[in-house]
């Protein structure tokens, strides 16, 4: 509901400050007295390309500002709590702001946040439903036609359904998306990175393994210097140290003394000769180990020069193939279990999808079978508003989105020799308004509709059709806010509340709201066409008092 609305330097509009009531509020007042401006001002600040002639006449900026009560709009509430626009102090309020420039720039705030216009224009649709001679956005836009239709035919329990599906199948895509797209190119790389595993797995090396290798054919390339020298180093062993150790036992044996010197010195040198005994012992064992070593010579170069070339492959040294066999096995691993993350989230995002679908078919069945007696009762309703020859037709065409399957058009034709086509195309602006007024009235006890504002929906009829489009209004304001600007003198007696729009001296655009006897003057006003005397102020009040049956 549309509360309060603030118009600063708009146009013919220094400064203006009104306040809304819920049911019907009728805004009339002499051709050019500014209502359309009014509109123009409405529409700026729910989010409408901003124009520089916007702008009053020698001020920099204009400013409109409007409060709404959004307690009723189940979209607009979830809009501000998903962006984190709600007013901390009455949840249930909502104030909007924009700014024009003479220079063609804006700027846009809710609940004092400055977003870009897009995010208001998103935030205002489902607050206000704004239908004019020259401004029928809503009612042209698809989605806004498919909603109408949905909210007479379908059940909301399988519309949220639909809605919630999709919005998890859209989510699983994205997830699905989202991973795929952090891999980059990687997964082109599996296929290699498998060669080079099994390459390596093949290989085997073992940590180390390269040093101990390397050293062996350092050893065995060298075994013959090697065992000359030893075989030198145990010639002199055994023929040196080991007679020398001999006779020195045989000369010590000689002394016959208990002294402590002694003994510590016989023990040392029977130790020293076991010692050098041993190391024979493994100067023999290591002779036998180079003999042996020379056998394995071919095989030992073989594998090394096997190292030398994959390390050559893999652009490491020898020394750092271990671990690059280890990296390369790693990277493979987790592209594997990306692979089958992302494999996951593909099947998951594909049975989300089938999921949407059978719930939209079972959907789409549902409006299809609805649509002859939702064409039927606009062309009822239609009739009654001076359109009796108006063919009125669905459209369905294939998409996929929040809605279901379905893109929804009307097409109508308003003279009988020509075939339904777009509405957009077809009809005048004072048909839009009633056309749409008609659709508005076949869903209004089914819907949640937005604060409807209809600018001359009564344009071309007059009388008893006049009348009947004040009933249908008053009908809809009954659990929604209407305003209507009008020229009918019946469609006005019908408000709740009346506005009168006029032009000072200075031309700078007022707007007054009417008491009882200001409301008679002025439909008398409407009535005459000319100045007020007491019969057409008879005639208006007639028309108030038939209006309250």
């Amino acid at each position: 509901m549309l509360v309060n609305l603030s118009v600063r330097n708009f146009a013919l509009v220094r400064e203006l400050d009104l306040s809304f009531d819920p049911g019907l509020t009728v805004i009339t007042g002499e051709s050019g007295a500014g209502k359309s401006i009014l509109l123009e001002a409405l529409s700026l600040v729910l989010g409408s390309r901003a124009r520089r002639e916007q702008t009053r006449p020698g001020e920099q900026q204009c400013e409109v500002t409007a409060e709404f009560k959004v307690d009723t709009s189940p979209r607009a509430l979830t809009f501000l709590e998903e962006h984190d626009l709600v007013d901390s102090s009455d949840a249930s309020r909502c104030l909007v702001r924009r700014i024009a420039r003479v220079d063609g720039r804006s700027r846009a705030w809710i609940n004092g946040t400055q977003v870009n216009v897009d995010t208001l224009r998103t935030l205002c649709t489902p607050l206000v439903a704004l239908h004019g001679q020259f401004e029928q956005t809503q009612l042209v836009d698809p989605l806004v036609q498919l909603d109408w239709f949905d909210d007479f035919s379908i059940d909301s329990s399988l519309r949220v359904s639909v809605s919630q599906k999709y919005t998890s199948w859209r989510r699983a895509m994205q997830d699905f998306e989202t991973a795929n797209a952090k891999t980059g190119g990687q997964f082109n790389q599996m296929d290699l990175l498998r060669y080079q595993v099994e390459e390596l797995d093949a290989l085997d090396l073992q940590e180390g393994e390269f040093e101990r290798l390397r050293q062996l054919h350092k050893r065995i390339t060298s075994s013959q210097e090697i065992r000359q020298l030893l075989h030198e180093s145990l010639e002199l062993l055994r023929s040196g140290i080991h007679s020398d150790f001999s006779a020195i036992s045989r000369t010590l044996s000689r002394i016959d003394d208990e002294n402590d010197s002694l003994s510590q010195a016989k023990k040392l040198l029977e130790s020293t000769k076991i010692q050098i005994e041993e190391c024979e012992l493994y100067l023999n064992q290591y002779a036998d180990h180079v003999e042996s070593n020379e056998e394995d010579f071919e095989s030992v170069e073989a594998r090394l020069n096997l190292i030398y070339d994959i390390a050559r492959k893999h652009k490491v040294t020898p020394n750092q193939l271990y671990e690059q066999a280890n990296s390369v096995r790693n990277s493979l691993a987790t592209l594997s279990a990306a692979e089958k993350q992302i494999e996951a989230l593909r099947q998951s995002s594909e049975n989300r999808h089938a999921e949407f679908l059978t719930a939209s078919k079972k959907l789409s069945i549902q409006r299809q079978e609805c649509s002859p007696k939702f064409c039927r009762e606009v062309v009822q309703v239609l009739a009654h508003l001076a359109l009796e020859n108006v063919k009125f037709e669905t459209a369905f065409e294939n998409a996929e989105n929040s809605r279901g399957i379905d893109s929804l058009e009307y097409l109508v034709s308003t003279n009988s020799k020509y075939d339904p086509m777009p509405l957009g195309r077809i009809a005048s602006g004072g048909e839009l308004s009633r056309i749409a007024l008609a659709i508005l009235v076949v869903v209004a006890n089914r819907s949640n509709l937005p604060c409807l504002v209809l600018d001359e929906a009564d344009v071309g009829i007059g009388g008893v059709t006049a009348d009947m489009v004040g009933r249908m209004l008053r009908t809809l304001a009954r659990n929604n806010q209407v305003l209507c600007v009008t020229h009918a003198p019946q469609v006005a007696a019908l408000g709740g509340s009346h506005m009168y729009v006029h032009k000072t001296e200075g031309q700078e655009i007022q707007v007054a709201a009417l008491d009882q006897d200001d409301r008679v003057d002025e439909i008398a006003r409407m009535v005459a066409s000319r100045a007020v005397d007491e019969e057409s102020r008879k005639y208006a009040r007639t028309l108030i008092a038939n209006a309250q049956s």
